[in-house]
């Protein structure tokens, strides 16, 4: 890897060398580094091959410095409780960014938590690339490294059953 490139935290295909997550670049709160993210973003470009970002973040932290890097970005901010508008509005979001099967889309929030897990897990399902809602929660469980809680398993069993 070359100097001053760095993988973001967290940083994983879901669906692999089309859409991936991760923590958000350079860190959260005080702990962010502006000489982290461009390095993250560096590693970005040249390794993962990104072309677009979506921001979950409610506030608009980085949009400038994604576009300014060559990056389509956007924002989808998704509250805490994940609302179902919200939801929607990210999976149409990836949905028509994927169109493009020149994309490469990532996809963060300020860490990757239940929320993120259970939009992943839901956006497998919408999709159709994954059957039901068990399944996707394995594989983005697989994915992650970790379990997903009661909260991002409600997420995904929320969208289908349709709420």
């Amino acid at each position: 890897m070359p100097a001053g490139v760095l993988q973001p935290r967290g940083f994983k295909w879901i669906i692999t060398s089309r859409l991936a997550v991760s923590e958000r670049l350079g860190g959260l709160g005080p702990a962010h580094r502006k000489v982290r993210r461009q390095q993250e973003v560096l590693w970005l470009q040249k390794e993962a091959g990104i072309t677009h970002v979506v921001s979950l973040l409610t506030n608009n932290q980085n949009l400038k410095v994604y576009r300014d890097s060559g990056f389509e970005a956007h924002r989808v901010p998704v509250s805490p409780e994940v609302e179902p508008d919200e939801r929607r509005c990210l999976y149409d979001k990836l949905r028509d960014l994927l169109s493009n099967p020149d994309a490469r889309v990532l996809v963060h929030g300020e860490v990757i938590d239940e929320n993120l897990g259970g939009l992943m897990s839901g956006f497998l399902v919408d999709t159709g690339l994954v059957p039901d809602a068990v399944q996707a929660v394995t594989i983005i469980e697989q994915i992650l490294g970790r379990p997903l809680g009661a909260r991002g398993r409600a997420l995904v069993q929320h969208y289908e059953s349709g709420g």
